[in-house]
Order: C-alpha cells, then sequence, then structure tokens
C-alpha cells in the first residue's frame, strides 16, 4: 500500500513538474530576453555618453587652437574628435545588437525547449490512457475468468452432489426393495423416504453452494467494473 502510495505520488510530481516546465522557461526566456536587451541599451548610451565627451573635448583643444592661430591642427584636432564618436557610437548599436540578438537566440532556444516539453508532456498523456486502458482491460479479462471458474465450480459441486443424492437414493431404494421382499413393508417406505430426504438434502447443498459461488462471482465483476 505505501509503495502505490510512493508511486503515485512520484508519477503526479512528474506530470505537474513536466506541466510547469513549459511557463518556466517561458517566463525565463522573456526575462533573459529583457535583461540583455536592457544591458545593450546601457552600454549603447554609456558608449555614446564617452564619445560625445570625447569629441567635447577635442572640440575644445581644436578651438584653442584656432584662437592660437593653428587652424590646420584645429581640423585635425576636430575630426579626430568626429572620429571617436563615431567609432564609439558604432561600437554601442553592434553591442547592443549582438547582445539583442543573443537575446533572441536564448528565447527562441527556450521556445523550442518548450515546445518540445509540451510535445513529451502529450505523449506521456498518451501512454497513460493507454495504459489505463490495456489495465482495465486485462482487469476485466481478470473478473470475466474469476466470474466463469466460479460459476464453473459451483455447477459441478451441484453436479457432484446430484449424483451423490442420487447413489444414495438408489442404494436405499434398493435396501427398500429387499426389505419389501422379505415382508416388511413398512421399514421398506421408511428406507424410500430416508433415501429421498438424503437426496433432498443434498440438492439443497448444491443449491445453497452454487448460489454463494454467484454471489461471489458477481461481488468480483462490480468490483472490476
Amino acid at each position: 500500500m505505501k509503495n502505490n502510495t510512493l508511486i503515485t505520488n512520484l508519477a503526479s510530481s512528474v506530470i505537474i513538474g513536466m506541466f510547469a516546465i513549459p511557463a518556466l522557461a517561458e517566463d525565463r526566456g522573456d526575462r533573459i530576453d529583457e535583461r540583455l536587451d536592457n544591458k545593450g541599451e546601457r552600454i549603447d548610451e554609456r558608449l555614446d555618453n564617452r564619445g560625445d565627451r570625447i569629441e567635447d573635448r577635442f572640440d575644445a583643444r581644436a578651438e584653442r587652437a584656432s584662437d592660437a592661430g593653428r587652424d590646420k591642427l584645429a581640423e585635425r584636432l576636430e575630426k579626430r574628435g568626429d572620429r571617436i564618436n563615431e567609432r564609439l557610437d558604432n561600437k554601442g548599436d553592434r553591442i547592443e545588437d549582438r547582445l539583442n540578438n543573443k537575446g533572441d537566440r536564448i528565447d527562441d532556444r527556450l521556445e523550442r525547449r518548450e515546445e518540445r516539453h509540451e510535445h513529451f508532456a502529450n505523449l506521456f498523456d498518451e501512454e497513460k490512457q493507454a495504459f489505463r486502458e490495456k489495465r482495465q482491460e486485462h482487469s476485466d479479462n481478470l473478473a470475466d475468468g474469476r466470474e466463469n471458474h466460479l460459476d464453473n465450480k459451483g455447477d459441478r459441486i451441484d453436479r457432484r452432489l446430484d449424483n451423490k443424492g442420487d447413489r444414495i437414493e438408489d442404494r436405499f431404494d434398493r435396501r427398500a426393495d429387499n426389505v419389501r421382499d422379505a415382508g416388511h413393508e413398512r421399514v421398506g417406505d421408511r428406507l424410500e423416504r430416508r433415501g429421498d430426504h438424503a437426496d433432498q438434502r443434498l440438492d439443497r447443498k448444491g443449491d445453497r453452494i452454487n448460489h454463494n459461488l454467484d454471489r461471489k462471482g458477481n461481488r468480483v465483476a462490480r468490483t472490476n467494473r
């Protein structure tokens, strides 16, 4: 009984876990995707701000060089600041795109895992239903076999007691005939009645046994429905 309860609880836990895994996987995929998107945006924003600060610093140096009459140096510094700012902007965009793509891939992978779990959960349900049907069929066959066995047993006992009663009655009838031939009519009648009573008693006993076995077979059939 304890083993059956343990197996039932274990099977229930497995089923609940199989149905819970897809929902957990979907939530996890969304959280990871959102976290990577936010991380990419933060990195992109940080690199943009860094590029702007560097560009502002080079612009300030270019302005001082221009004030000092060094126009070529000022132009060179300004272009360099623009290139650095553009490079950092592009780097931030690439990192953001890479993290977004990574989040999408993880989300897709978890969604495929969810689909696999649902597929296996459906297979498990189908196999469980098939097992239940097969077990019920086996139980019905056992019940039918048990019921037939009890019916046959009751019939055999009933026939055996009937034959025994007939033999006893025949024996008493022969004794009664012998006694009557000897001139004892009353004793012969008594012996004949004793034979009839013995036969009837065995008939009733066979009927009771057969009836009890029929009731037992019916209980077996009802139990396995």
